[in-house]
């Protein structure tokens, strides 16, 4: 009886070490999937500002590599909406990758305008960006409550601003000026990234 009791009482608590040990393994798993998520996130919102600084360069230097490296740009807005559509579908993802070819293509046509000396087309283009980016901030959060509008929107304007700014000092030649300017659209980039990704999680 001793040796049945024992047997059944270490069975049982086998079978609670086991829950044990599969908790923890969960929510590893858990953190595994959104360490995974804010990973492509960044990466993604990364080569965001990197392909936009690339064709700003090749706007302002005249380079023979514009039309691949604008190929290579617009790809982003889908690989965006592609992060959305993993949990949204189809629909989503492509209004979300519209609302980001259409934050692009603004961008070109400010950078277009910089280079002429336009101010005016360069403030009318200024203008329909903010706007836009208010769209993009407007539209996440109707379809995540996690997302905070009006924190979204504060994000969208201040790439904007920094971006203007890279965008002013490239063309003015100011260089030095420029690359630190950068620094802040990469890093105000990554925690919009990481606001993203957490709403996703």
């Amino acid at each position: 009886m001793f040796y049945n009791y024992s047997k059944n009482t270490e069975t049982s608590k086998s079978k609670e070490l086991k829950v044990l040990n599969e908790q923890p393994k969960q929510e590893s798993n858990k953190k595994s999937s959104d360490n995974n998520l804010t990973k492509k996130m960044r990466n993604i919102f990364e080569q965001h500002v990197w392909w936009t600084r690339n064709y700003l360069i090749t706007q302002t230097d005249k380079t023979a590599d514009a039309d691949v490296v604008l190929a290579r740009l617009l790809q982003n807005p889908v690989d965006i909406g592609n992060i959305y559509k993993e949990y949204y579908g189809n629909d989503v993802a492509k209004k979300i990758a519209d609302l980001f070819t259409t934050h692009l293509a603004i961008g070109g046509q400010i950078i277009d305008a910089q280079i002429k000396g336009d101010a005016s087309a360069f403030v009318d283009y200024q203008n329909k960006w903010k706007q836009n980016a208010t769209e993009i901030a407007q539209y996440l959060s109707s379809i995540n409550k996690k997302y905070d509008e009006k924190v979204l929107n504060d994000m969208m304007q201040m790439h904007l601003d920094l971006t203007t700014a890279e965008i002013e000092d490239r063309v003015e030649g100011m260089h030095q000026t420029e690359i630190e300017v950068f620094d802040q659209v990469e890093n105000m980039i990554l925690q919009m990234a990481d606001y993203l990704a957490s709403g996703l999680e």
